[in-house]
Formats: C-alpha cells, structure tokens, sequence
C-alpha cells in the first residue's frame, strides 16, 4: 500500500491538481495537513478522495519543519508496518506516477527503504532549467519511503528548506530510478518567479537558503533543457533487406507531438548488412550459433531461438530504463 502525503496552504489558484494527480494515480490513500487555508483548497483535495487534518495554527511563515514533522506523523498513522509513503509539494507532480507501484514492489524485493527520483526545477511549461544554481536534475532526492513502525522520524528543525522527507529517509538502501520524473512548477512563470524572489528574500533571516540563487531568481537569460517526453523504439532484427527498409520508412512517417523525442535502438541478429541502413548509435550487432529456419509460410522456432530472442529484448528494456526513456 502507499500513502500520499502532502502540506498545504491556499493552493487553489496554482498546481494543486497536478500534485493531487499525481497522489490518485500511485496511491492507495492520501492524507493531507491543511495550514490554514482560507481559499478551496481544502475543497479541492477532498474530491480527489484525501483525508484532510486541519492544524489549529499556521506555522507558514514560523518554522514549516514543525508541520512536516506533523504531516508526517499523520501519514504514519494512516499506514502499516511496510507501508510507502510518497511525499511531494503542492507544487510538484511525478511522470509516469502509476508506475510508481511497480517500483515499491521492486523496491521491496530489493531491500531498499526508499525510492529517488531526480527533480527537474520548470521554468515553463515544456523546460526546465539547467545550471550552476539549478541543478537537482543531476542527483537523486528521496520521493517516497517505506513506513517501518516504532522508527524514530525526524525533520532538520529548519525554519526554511528542512526538506520534504525526514532525515533518516537520506540513509539505508536506495533505489534511483530515471523512468519517472519529479517536476517543480514553482518557477514555471514569471509571475511566480517574481513573487517567490520577494517571499525569500523577506522570509529567509537565517540564511537557510543560497542567497546566490534567491538572487538568480529573477535572472532573464538561463539555461533551459527539453522536458520532452522520450521514447525508444527498438527490436532484435532478423529479417529481409527490403521489408527492413519499409519498416524504417514507417517509423520515419510517425506523426508526433512537439514535446516527443524518439531514438531507435536494433541488435541486429545474424544481420550485419542491415547496418548500412542505421546510425552507428542505432545497433549493435548480434551474432549467435543457433539454428533457425523458416519458409514462405512460417518461422519454425525452437527452444534456442526463443532464448536468444528473449535475452536481446531484456537489453533492450535494460537500455530503456538505463536511458531514462518514458517509453520503449
């Protein structure tokens, strides 16, 4: 089972419903800490099914690690011995969400305690932003954790920045996965942009933060990377010259959104001449011993064959998920 946990205060206008999303699509219960809100978010988490608790005092602008040590007291008793819990912002969403199921299960016959994701700070709706100063993309923070009972769960004490997971989340196995990704939307307009720069720059008097990259905030010329959705097409090859290069002119005739990127990947099995139709970064070659025959009727398998061909597409599901693709 998983538990979405989630801390709240006047969300209604922003990315609420991303998150919320997210929540309803990879768990099984949702249980959120409302900080005093005086707009419909409350509303608004209700009918996505969440179990709301509503804090008898604002601690927005006091020391929010005292309500995420809160939240997460709640979300622990809302969950068994075992149990994940899956804890993003109001602001944030996750890629792929469902398949965050697979991965707990995963997960669990690893031995792993909890599942990390890289985050990606947008900047607008299809890019995020890549430099000096943002850069979460590049290592993996903790999403979600396996709730084990009468563990002790603390935050830093953090007045700012005390992070959306308890300190001990950060130590014990952990599995990085690429498959999904941690969108941030707090800075995906201008408007926003404006408005955190101001909040930071009044708010942070202890110097939680990085004042360099309060500052940038506002920066006009940054450094963005594609959001894009990406997929990899691929297959073992074994097959004629002619139907390969019509099977090539199909793919190159996909329609396909803008935020889509497609990479194609063949083991060309027993097939070397097919290469002089690929980029040298679309095949490798794949040379086995086994006997294989086939007529103008049928393909006449045998154990070996089958064999062969199911280790190749184990590959290529290894590359799929060592690339970071969305789909394959």
């Amino acid at each position: 089972m998983i538990t979405g946990t989630m801390l709240v205060k006047n969300e209604a206008n922003r990315y609420l419903e991303k998150a919320l999303d997210t929540y309803k699509r990879a768990c099984d219960r949702i249980v959120i800490l409302d900080d005093g809100s005086t707009d419909n978010t409350v509303e608004i988490c209700e009918k996505y099914g969440a179990i709301v608790y509503k804090s008898d005092k604002s601690m927005f602008e006091v020391n929010e690690s005292i309500q995420r040590q809160k939240m997460w007291e709640i979300a622990c008793a809302n969950s068994e011995d075992g149990d994940w819990i899956l804890c993003i912002d109001a602001d944030e969403e996750l890629t792929n969400a469902e398949f965050l199921r697979d991965a707990c299960k995963v997960a669990d016959s690893n031995g792993d305690l909890t599942i990390a994701l890289r985050k990606y700070d947008m900047w607008d709706e299809t890019h995020y932003r890549d430099d000096r100063l943002w850069n979460a993309h590049l290592r993996y923070t903790p999403v979600a954790h396996k709730y084990i009972k009468d563990k002790d769960y603390n935050y830093r004490g953090m007045k700012l920045h005390g992070g959306s997971f308890p300190v001990c989340a950060y130590a014990g196995n952990m599995m990085a996965l690429d498959g999904i990704k941690w969108l941030h939307w707090a800075y995906a307009k201008q408007e926003d942009r404006i408005k955190k720069h101001a909040w930071y720059k009044k708010h942070d008097t202890d110097g939680n933060g990085n004042q360099e990259q309060y500052d940038s905030i506002l920066d006009k010329n940054v450094n963005l990377k594609s959001i894009a959705k990406r997929i990899l097409i691929g297959a073992p090859v074994r097959q004629s010259e002619g139907v390969f290069r019509e099977y090539l002119k199909s793919l190159d005739n996909l329609e396909k959104p803008d935020n889509v990127t497609i990479d194609r990947f063949f083991y060309l099995h027993n097939s070397p001449k097919l290469a002089e139709y690929l980029e040298p970064n679309e095949y490798a070659n794949a040379t086995t011993k086994e006997e294989y025959k086939k007529d103008e009727n049928t393909h006449y398998w045998k154990s070996a064959n089958l064999q062969v061909v199911t280790c190749l597409k184990n590959e290529l599901i290894k590359r799929t998920l060592e690339g970071g693709y969305d789909y394959f």
